[in-house]
């Protein structure tokens, strides 16, 4: 049975976008987008700014850096949105205090997929 050429044209497309739904699926999640972070911080003090980097796992250099300023301290849950493909990430925050020279250092394992993610931050005095 011969198609008609309307018919082999609509066939033609229509195999082209599933193509191209098919490539874009495949592709989509290696694209950097939105990742909403939310530092919840617990403790006591005063947080003046909060410095952070994600490297993505299996990976010697962070992805993505980022600085939080606070003039007055930092309200007890932070939100920043990073770009980045969905994985799977080591944070790295330095929580600097108002007032000491010390920080506090935390490492957390995260995966990102678009969601937010509620990072607990314990402050030590």
């Amino acid at each position: 049975m011969k198609l008609d050429a309307p018919r082999r044209r609509l066939g033609a497309k229509l195999l082209l976008g599933v193509g191209v739904i098919a490539a874009v699926a495949v592709v989509a999640p290696t694209l950097p987008h939105d990742q909403p972070l939310v530092l919840r911080l617990e403790g006591e003090g005063s947080v003046r700014r909060i410095e952070g980097s994600l490297t993505r796992e299996g990976e010697r250099e962070p992805a993505r850096g980022f600085t939080l300023s606070f003039e007055r301290g930092a309200p007890s849950r932070v939100r920043h949105t990073v770009s980045l493909p969905n994985g799977r990430y080591l944070l790295d925050l330095a929580v600097v205090h108002d007032g000491s020279p010390t920080e506090t250092r935390v490492e957390r394992r995260v995966s990102l997929a678009g969601e937010e993610v509620v990072i607990p931050v314990t402050l030590s005095p």
